[in-house]
Formats: structure tokens, C-alpha cells, sequence
């Protein structure tokens, strides 16, 4: 089964985690800056 197989290397899954988590933030901030520039709210 593909989830068990894929359940079973934690190691990956946790990597998959952070990878993902940081691409998130990153594209997060991105969209944080622009908004700001935008609305004319100071930097932080």
C-alpha cells in the first residue's frame, strides 16, 4: 500500500514537511511585502 510505504520512511516525510513549510513562508513574505507596499504600511 502507498500510503504505508510512504508512512513508513518518516525521515522523508518530515524533510517533505519542512521543505514544503519553507516555501510556504517564503512565498508567504513575498505576498506580505507586496501588501504592505501597497496598503502603505511601514516595514518591519
Amino acid at each position: 500500500n502507498r500510503r504505508e510505504a510512504i508512512l513508513g520512511d518518516k525521515k522523508a516525510v518530515l524533510q517533505t514537511v519542512r521543505e514544503s513549510s519553507e516555501k510556504a513562508r517564503e512565498i508567504a513574505q513575498t505576498t506580505l511585502k507586496e501588501v504592505r507596499r501597497l496598503v502603505g504600511l511601514p516595514r518591519k
